[in-house]
């Protein structure tokens, strides 16, 4: 799991996310959560180079432009003993690929992906396996 101090610049979030190959990280101020980034919500951020005025201003862009100003401020979540099949059904619901996993205090202990349940479903073959992705639980770990 990623983590960021929503004064990180953009530069320092996508050589976090990059090192970590994560396509999301979580935005914290001293512990308590504080919404979500993308790696698309990053790009989507930067002018692009074939429209810039300047030839350094993406560069000064990803240094002085902080993860606060593109993070998601209020993003759905899901607490850790949800269903699988209730996380999923937001996820389809709202046509998003991630959802942070919060303790019982709101904190980010996790994230459930796309991908997460893209790797259940092909990895499922007996019923065992099946039964441990009754709860959000086994994906977040």
């Amino acid at each position: 799991l990623v983590r960021l101090a929503p004064t990180y610049s953009l530069r320092e979030t996508l050589y976090a996310m990059t090192q970590a190959r994560a396509r999301y990280a979580v935005v914290e101020r001293e512990g308590v959560f504080e919404g979500l980034v993308s790696d698309r919500d990053v790009r989507f951020a930067l002018p692009s180079r074939l429209g810039a005025s300047h030839p350094g201003q993406p560069h000064r862009l990803l240094d002085e432009t902080t993860v606060e100003a593109v993070r998601i401020k209020r993003p759905f979540s899901v607490r850790l003993n949800d269903s699988a099949a209730a996380a999923a059904r937001l996820m389809l619901s709202k046509r998003i690929g991630c959802l942070p996993v919060v303790d019982d205090q709101g904190r980010a202990i996790g994230l459930v992906t796309q991908e997460d349940f893209t790797r259940v479903f092909v990895g499922l073959s007996t019923p065992d396996e099946q039964a441990r992705t009754d709860a959000v639980r086994p994906l977040v770990a």
